[in-house]
Parts: structure tokens; C-alpha cells; sequence
């Protein structure tokens, strides 16, 4: 047995059948309550079907095709021929745009987005290589392929030149250690800051081009 009850929605009288918004109503604050990210909350809960109450909207069919504006009555019957959902995915918009779609597909089609663009987001981080100013043509290598790896992940490097007592009276092989990795380097990055000493330190910062 249905029962329906009659809704006034700017100026025209809707009928919505009870328990779909009982039921939709119920599962909305039970999300809400459950729910600690306030975006997920956001972006996931919207409303769907005899809950989306407007004169006009904006219409999408299913097979994503701009149908244009159309009567709400119009888009309901559209999403009900097909079996599926009208779902409002812009609200702001006006008239707000609904999609005749599976909600549940949709559902699991936005958080898929979410979680490859969290994936996605990348954090660019400072990596310090160290050298000597008489270090040898092997460990030169080595740090070398390991600044080409941080700066080909988006990371940025930090390359000092460490001195110790009397070595600070030979910075020219500090600075030819580093001017020799603008060399290396130029292919796949610039530089950021260039020959600064700091205390015993020559420093230079690279940086992907």
C-alpha cells in the first residue's frame, strides 16, 4: 500500500510518496552522524529523485547527453522510463543540473575520483645529498643518481658541499662539485639557489624544470 502526501514547493503542489522521503531522510542522518569528514559528507549526500524540488532543471540523461531545460515533472518521468535515478549534481546552478543516472553507480564513480586525485596529490619534499669536497668520482655518481631519482618524483634537492678545519680554505672545490651538477642536472632541472655558504656549508638547491 502507497501513501503520498501533497508538498507545497514554489507555488506548485508536489506529491511525494512517504516512504521515500522517510526512507531517504533516515539514511541522509545516519551518514551525517556517522560521517567525521565533513567533505565526504558534502560531496557524497544529495538529493535524489521525489526530494529534488524544483519548478525546472537542468537535465542530463543517461547516456550524458544535454537534454536542456526541462520540467521537473519532465526529468522524473525521463529517470522513471529508465529505471534509474535523477540525481541533482549542481544545486547552485540555475536552473540546478540533474542527471538520470544509477545512484549508487554514481556514489562509487565519486568516491573512485576522490581517492586517485588524494593519490594523485603530491607533496614536494626537500632532499638533502651531502658531499665532500674530496669526494671521489664513484660516490659522485652515486649521490648524482640519486638527485635525478628525488628530483624526477617532483622533489626538490638540496646538494652541500660540507667542509671541515682547514678545508674551508679550498671552497673552489666545493663550487666545482656544484657547477659540475648544474651540468648533470640541467636536463631535468634548474636551480633554485646557487653557491650560497652557510657557516662550513656550500649549498645549492635544484629543482625540477
Amino acid at each position: 500500500m502507497s501513501w503520498f502526501l501533497f508538498w507545497p514547493c514554489n507555488n506548485n503542489l508536489v506529491i511525494i510518496r512517504v516512504w521515500t522521503v522517510i526512507k531517504s531522510c533516515v539514511q541522509f542522518h545516519s551518514r551525517r552522524f556517522n560521517n567525521n569528514n565533513k567533505e565526504d559528507f558534502i560531496s557524497t549526500d544529495v538529493r535524489i529523485n521525489d526530494l529534488i524540488c524544483y519548478p525546472q532543471v537542468r537535465l542530463i540523461d543517461e547516456k550524458k547527453v544535454q537534454v536542456g531545460v526541462v520540467s521537473i515533472e519532465e526529468a522524473k518521468k525521463r529517470a522513471y522510463e529508465t529505471g534509474l535515478d535523477l540525481v541533482e549534481i549542481v544545486s547552485s546552478a540555475q536552473p540546478p543540473v540533474v542527471r538520470i543516472v544509477d545512484y549508487s553507480k554514481y556514489k562509487y564513480e565519486i568516491e573512485k575520483k576522490k581517492k586517485e586525485a588524494k593519490k594523485s596529490q603530491h607533496v614536494m619534499k626537500l632532499k638533502e645529498i651531502r658531499f665532500s669536497p674530496n669526494i671521489s668520482d664513484h660516490d659522485y655518481s652515486y649521490r648524482m643518481k640519486q638527485a635525478r631519482e628525488f628530483i624526477k618524483d617532483g622533489n626538490k634537492v638540496k646538494a652541500v658541499v660540507i667542509f671541515h678545519g682547514r678545508e674551508m680554505a679550498h671552497l673552489d672545490r666545493g663550487k666545482s662539485i656544484l657547477e659540475k651538477m648544474y651540468e648533470d642536472l640541467k636536463d631535468i632541472a634548474i636551480v633554485k639557489k646557487k653557491c650560497l655558504l652557510e657557516g662550513h656549508n656550500l649549498i645549492s638547491t635544484f629543482m625540477s624544470s
